[in-house]
C-alpha cells in the first residue's frame, strides 16, 4: 500500500515514532485505537500526524503539516485528491456546511494556503496533543465514533469527528499546499480545484 511504501522514508527523515493500527471491520475503529495509543505511548509528543494506509505522500508533507498545528489551528487536514489509475468520483477534500446543515464541496480555492473549514476527511490529518486529551475528558475514547447530523441524519466519523472538535471550540483547517494522494475513486489533480481555473 501506498504508506507502506513510504513509511521506512518518513522514518528516516523525521525520526519520529510510527505507531501502527490494523481497522478491521471498520476504519473508525482502528482510529479510536490509534489515538488511544499516541496518548499512551508517546507522552512527550504533541501532534499526532494520522495517515490512511491509502495514502501516496511525498515525506516533507508530512512534517510540513505537522509544522502547521498550533493552540490556533489544532486540526489541520492535507488537501487530497483521489486516484485510481481509472475511472471515478471526487473524493471530498475542502467542505462547508450549507443552509440545511448538509456538507458541501468547496471546488475552488486559492493554492498554498490555510483554509479554515466546516468539516475535514480524516485520510490525512495532523491533531494536536491536547484537543484530543480535551475531547477524552469530555466524553472518553470516543473519537472517531459515528454521529448523528441536527436533522437526526447519519454521520460518517469524519463529520462527527468535526463537529465534536468544533464543539469543544477547536476550529478545523485544510492546508491547499500539502497535496495528499488518495487511491479510492478517479484522478483529479490540483488544476481542477484552484481559483481561475475553469
Amino acid at each position: 500500500l501506498a504508506w507502506e511504501a513510504q513509511r521506512p522514508a518518513a522514518q528516516r527523515v523525521f525520526d519520529w515514532r510510527v505507531i501502527r493500527h490494523k481497522s478491521p471491520p471498520y476504519p473508525n475503529l482502528g482510529r479510536r485505537k490509534l489515538v488511544r495509543k499516541f496518548l499512551e505511548r508517546c507522552p512527550e509528543a504533541e501532534v499526532l500526524v494520522m495517515v490512511d494506509d491509502d495514502a501516496g505522500f511525498e515525506p516533507w508533507q508530512l512534517g510540513a503539516l505537522a509544522e502547521q498545528v498550533s493552540a490556533a489551528r489544532p486540526v489541520v487536514q492535507g488537501l487530497y485528491f483521489s486516484y485510481d489509475g481509472g475511472q471515478g468520483g471526487v473524493q471530498r477534500i475542502v467542505l462547508q456546511r450549507e443552509a440545511d446543515g448538509s456538507l458541501d464541496t468547496i471546488w475552488r480555492y486559492e493554492p498554498g494556503t490555510l483554509q479554515e473549514v466546516d468539516a475535514i476527511g480524516t485520510h490525512c490529518v495532523a491533531i494536536r496533543r491536547s484537543a484530543l486529551e480535551a475531547w477524552q475528558a469530555g466524553h472518553g475514547d470516543t473519537w472517531f465514533d459515528f454521529g448523528t447530523r441536527a436533522n437526526g441524519d447519519f454521520a460518517l466519523e469524519d463529520e462527527a469527528f468535526s463537529v465534536r472538535m468544533q464543539e469543544l471550540g477547536h476550529k478545523l483547517y485544510v492546508h491547499t499546499g500539502i497535496h495528499v494522494q488518495h487511491w479510492k475513486l478517479g484522478p483529479k489533480g490540483q488544476q481542477d480545484y484552484v481559483v481561475g481555473n475553469k
